[in-house]
């Protein structure tokens, strides 16, 4: 009934076909389905099992960098032309695209000049050209059917809760160590489970198990910021969505309090970090990240001594965060490099005795190698993406773009987010397709 409820306030939004029926044996027509899958697989590969199939291949054929050799294969240079028509029109995304690439091959030109090794110089430039994802997924998006965008969603949706089940059963047996680390949770499930919440009128009843499924990998795997994201990412997703769809989805906000309430203690928390899932072990699994001494007071009354020990231990890794960004600053001022940063090359972690490269706060990634050249460049495509996505008519589509947006970022700004491909290949690609989408159905219904 909610499902039926929510799917008629967005009657005539969404999207029929958007490609007119082709034979499966023409080769162009085989080609863009070989194309779609690696897509989808890339997407949900790094979304369910990022550090694992991120360290898939041989460096620097890694599955993303095969991806975006693979679009000259199979797509030829359409995406190139569709970003230079954008960027000879002046769209603000392409702009900001193409300056923050060439800052990227600035600061590695400058790192292999000053000594530093030319594959580590060329990995730091992988942060800028994985934004070239976006026009990518953008033109895939206009030879592609909408349905499959949704059966795409669907799966990895699917892929992602087995992947954090999966791995909160293992970390009960592996723990630590180098598998342990290779078989970590879902960088994201809040991009998922945004999703679906955008998209619940068209899932149907399936949105149900898999959104429970979703909120279930995020009890059992409350890494860093996972429960701010999906906060942050869900609200604008339904927010964005209208006022007769919101009512429809605050009753399902409303089970979800109800779940975490009613099942949250029973459940043990993985990253072996302790504590059980209280309404006030969430809350303060969140405080945390800001104010240690609150998230302390929040459980110390009801919760156990584990839990407190267990916040405390979290403590410890944002303290190591705020040593690292404390360094990175003071390095920068020491050296007056806050204009262009270190370069590419250069390992920040040094300047803790640590072998880290990434701060884990993307914003001070860019400080820290590119300066506040690259950091204001980053900050200008990340405004042009929002100001492109505001302007359309309101969509599932436009709901998840703007939720997507808040969720990844959350994430970037307390973890090892948007320099890592996992993070940022299904960040940039599929806000591609969904922005294509999008125009898509804007076009038509000008026509």
């Amino acid at each position: 009934m909610i499902t039926r409820n929510i799917t008629s306030a967005y009657a005539g939004t969404w999207p029929q076909t958007a490609a007119p029926a082709q034979h499966y044996f023409d080769p162009a027509v085989r080609a863009r389905v070989r194309f779609l899958f690696f897509a989808e697989l890339l997407i949900a590969g790094y979304l369910a099992f990022g550090r694992l199939f991120a360290h898939l291949g041989a460096a620097p054929f890694y599955p993303a960098e095969l991806f975006l050799s693979a679009t000259f294969v199979f797509g030829g240079v359409a995406w190139l032309q569709l970003y230079f028509r954008q960027l000879g029109s002046g769209m603000p995304v392409a702009v900001m695209s193409g300056a923050f690439f060439g800052w990227g091959l600035i600061e590695v030109v400058r790192g292999i000049l000053g000594g530093y090794s030319f594959l580590e110089s060329m990995r730091g430039l992988a942060t800028h050209y994985y934004v070239f994802l976006f026009f990518i997924g953008w033109e895939l998006a206009s030879r592609t059917d909408a349905r499959w965008f949704l059966r795409m969603l669907r799966r990895t949706s699917a892929a992602v809760v087995v992947g954090g089940l999966l791995t909160a059963a293992l970390s009960h047996y592996i723990g630590d160590g180098p598998l342990g680390v290779l078989l970590s949770p879902p960088a994201m499930p809040s991009y998922t489970g945004t999703a679906l919440l955008a998209f619940a009128p068209a899932f149907g009843a399936i949105f149900y198990p898999l959104f429970g499924g979703t909120i279930a990998a995020l009890l059992l795997n409350p890494g860093r910021a996972a429960w701010l994201s999906m906060i942050v990412g869900g609200f604008l997703a339904v927010f964005a969505a209208g006022p007769v769809v919101r009512r429809r989805l605050l009753i399902l906000a409303i089970a979800l309090v109800v779940l975490i309430v009613a099942i949250g203690p029973l459940l043990p928390v993985t990253e072996g970090r302790g504590g059980t899932l209280s309404p006030q072990w969430l809350m303060a699994r969140m405080v945390t990240l800001v104010n240690t001494d609150a998230a302390e007071q929040m459980i110390a009354a009801d919760g156990s001594s584990a839990d407190v020990a267990a916040i405390r231990a979290i403590s410890g890794t944002k303290d190591w965060r705020k040593r690292f960004w404390q360094a990175t600053f003071e390095s920068l001022d020491a050296e007056g490099l806050w204009l262009i940063g270190h370069g590419y090359g250069f390992s920040l972690g040094t300047l803790i005795g640590i072998d880290v490269h990434t701060p884990h706060n993307f914003a001070v990634y860019l400080l820290g190698y590119t300066g506040c050249v690259g950091l204001a460049l980053y900050l200008g495509l990340i405004l042009s993406f929002a100001g492109s996505i505001l302007v359309l008519p309101r969509s599932p589509f436009r709901s998840f773009l703007l939720g997507q947006l808040g969720a990844t970022l959350i994430v970037a700004s307390f973890g090892n987010g948007l320099e890592t491909p996992f993070v940022a290949v299904p960040f940039y690609l599929v806000m591609g397709l969904a922005y294509g989408f999008a125009r898509a159905q804007a076009e038509r219904a000008d026509a």
